[in-house]
């Protein structure tokens, strides 16, 4: 069990190392959290890729619909994304004048994560838009991108 851990642990502080953030105490949470949201923008876009290519996880007459159905699931995972990452960042937005005036420390650690914040936002925004474009008109895209391609 505890390998298992490990590798979970080295897997989620793999991006804070690459992306060069620097963390202690309660901040380690944040870049968790941070990392599980990438994560699941992944995941959504790695299922609609796996879907698309033939490894369907999913029930259908045809691969488009296959393909279509994948888009669900790319919604869901870019909305849940999205919703964890509203939830990470809104006590900061509410109260972040008088948080930064008491401590200087959370205010440095705030301004360097505006940037991956702001990305991560519309990376899951993005996401989300795309999977319901897929779920609509996945069946469409499918047979276009398969008359394109080959």
């Amino acid at each position: 069990m505890w390998v298992i851990s490990s590798l979970l642990k080295l897997l989620v502080s793999l991006p804070i190392k690459l992306f060069g953030w620097k963390f202690n105490g309660r901040d380690v949470e944040i870049g968790y959290q941070l990392v599980l949201v990438l994560y699941l923008c992944l995941i959504a876009i790695a299922s609609m890729l796996l879907s698309y290519f033939g490894a369907s996880f999913f029930p259908g007459k045809s691969a488009s619909d296959a393909f279509m159905r994948s888009g669900a699931v790319v919604t869901f995972f870019g909305v849940v994304a999205k919703y964890r990452l509203d939830y990470l960042v809104m006590p900061y937005h509410v109260s972040y004048s008088e948080a930064a005036a008491k401590n200087i420390q959370f205010a440095s650690i705030f301004d360097s994560l505006r940037g991956v914040i702001k990305w991560l936002n519309r990376l899951c925004v993005s996401v989300s838009i795309v999977g319901t474009v897929v779920w609509g008109y996945g069946d469409m895209i499918y047979e276009c991108l398969g008359s394109f391609l080959g």
